[in-house]
């Protein structure tokens, strides 16, 4: 639908009264559905990480047991059919690290110390930035099937942190990091990411250490989202309404924001305070927006996990016409939207379409010649274009390198290997393939072989996966 219909939506006291003749059950606010194999509100999407699209709709269904729903890992209760879950630890370092883009998009780092959030008097890096996300889920696109998500509240350029998980099975976890720079308390899908550039396994007990990830911050990107939208003027219009929260959740405030139709954003949010209510809570929001921003989703959500911050694992509502039925799309035109109530929760209503991994897939070959016999091959997804010799085993400058030896990996009998490598989402990465038949370990060395994407190698990754790569080894002049 494009617009509202004309007559005055129910007041809020009366939708609570109709959202409490359905049957809630508080304990399952964004768990896993241990009980049955049901599609729960992720779409009964398919596992698509094998073409363009990390499956946003969908997700990995690990195995029966409904691990979509709401997001979120239902750890106590009684409502879990019995199962018993799968516990372990995921520890690690979570670094930030800043970089600045050239006229020419040219990725290069910058160092805190160089950097204007360092004060040399003190010698001590002001944060600018606000809490760092962190989750482990059972699909790359990070859209269902949360394991587990702790915050960083008070993080700086180097952090430590542990990351309980929950599943009903051993298995693998995706891991990543988020960086709120709009400060927001939003995991907004534009915030830069971070991510462990191979899947965790985890058994029941496992404490398994060193997963570390680096977020990497262009200094002059702007925030994700904002706490009330606009600046006012004739360039913007409001929408207000009301939030309506069902009973049991036990939350203060909730969250209001706007968002593009596929999900990413949000464009603008703010936070409604919540008043106690017989049937639940409601309270008023409102918050600017520019005009003419055309067909949007308008959406709310509770931080029914207690993180301290909205994000992919908690509970989602939207806009309703009334109660139970989305009121989505809305149109944004050139006048004020009064009387928009959200409906937190709302059954199918998953928020932001939360995508951090992106694969990059291929084949690199080339060294089928006399030269390269003996050689290792690597391929590298790194930060910034190389310009000279560097340690491919010891540096810090890549997301994820693949790496191949002649004999054990039988190079002498392929001529081609698949590579498949998970980096950053809204990033750029620059891709290149090595060998290095002298074995130091040291690549790019003049008279050895490369091949990269491109001249440079530059890749614009966004949200979607990059296939059919190929990467030919030749000589460096």
């Amino acid at each position: 639908m494009l617009n509202r219909p004309a007559h005055r939506p129910l007041a809020p006291l009366a939708l609570l009264a109709l959202l409490a003749c359905e049957p809630q059950n508080p304990k399952d606010t964004g768990g896993v559905d241990a009980g049955g194999d049901d599609c729960g509100g992720d779409g009964c999407g398919s596992d698509d990480v094998g073409g363009d699209d990390l499956g946003g709709d969908g997700g990995v269904d690990t195995g029966g047991d409904d691990l979509g729903g709401d997001g979120g890992v239902d750890t106590g209760g009684d409502d879990d059919g019995g199962v018993t879950l799968i516990t372990g630890t995921i520890t690690g370092t979570i670094r930030v690290e800043l970089s600045q883009t050239s006229p020419a998009g040219v990725v290069s780092p910058l160092a805190w110390e160089d950097s204007p959030f360092f004060d040399a008097g003190t010698g001590l890096v002001n944060f600018p930035y606000g809490k760092i996300f962190v989750a482990g889920t059972a699909d790359a696109a990070g859209t269902v099937s949360y394991a587990g998500t702790t915050v960083l509240g008070t993080p700086a350029p180097v952090n430590t942190y542990s990351l309980p998980v929950a599943m009903t099975a051993a298995g693998e976890l995706a891991v990543y990091a988020s960086l709120d720079v709009g400060q927001d308390d939003i995991v907004a899908t534009d915030d830069p990411t971070g991510v462990w550039p191979m899947l965790v396994p985890v058994a029941d007990g496992d404490v398994i250490n060193n997963i570390d990830i680096t977020i990497l911050v262009d200094v002059d990107m702007s925030g994700g989202g904002g706490t009330g939208g606009g600046t006012g003027g004739d360039d913007n219009i409001t929408i207000s309404g009301q939030a309506i929260v069902g009973a049991g959740y036990g939350v203060t405030e909730a969250r209001v924001m706007l968002l593009h139709l596929d999900g990413t954003g949000p464009i603008a949010s703010t936070r409604a305070p919540l008043s106690p209510a017989d049937e639940g809570s409601v309270g008023d929001y409102s918050f600017e927006v520019p005009r003419y921003l055309g067909q949007k989703k308008l959406v709310g959500a509770i931080d029914s996990n207690g993180n301290t911050m909205i994000d992919p694992a908690d509970t989602w509502g939207a806009t309703i016409l009334t109660p139970d039925v989305d009121g989505n799309p809305i149109l944004v035109g050139d006048t004020d939207l009064v009387d928009y109530p959200v409906q937190i929760p709302l059954a199918g209503e998953v928020g932001l379409s939360m995508i951090p991994f992106v694969r990059l897939t291929g084949t690199i070959s080339g060294w089928s010649i006399p030269a390269l016999t003996g050689t290792s091959v690597y391929v590298s997804a790194l930060k910034y274009r190389p310009n000279s010799e560097f340690n491919i085993v010891t540096t810090d400058a890549d997301f994820s390198t693949e790496s191949w030896d002649w004999t054990t990996d039988s190079l002498d009998t392929t001529s081609s290997k698949n590579f498949d490598l998970l980096v950053p989402a809204n990033s750029v990465v620059y891709l290149w393939g090595y060998a290095d038949p002298n074995g130091n370990q040291l690549v790019n060395e003049t008279g050895e072989y490369v091949s990269s994407v491109g001249v440079d190698g530059r890749m614009e990754v966004a949200r979607s996966n990059i296939s059919g790569i190929n990467l030919v080894l030749s000589e460096v002049l």
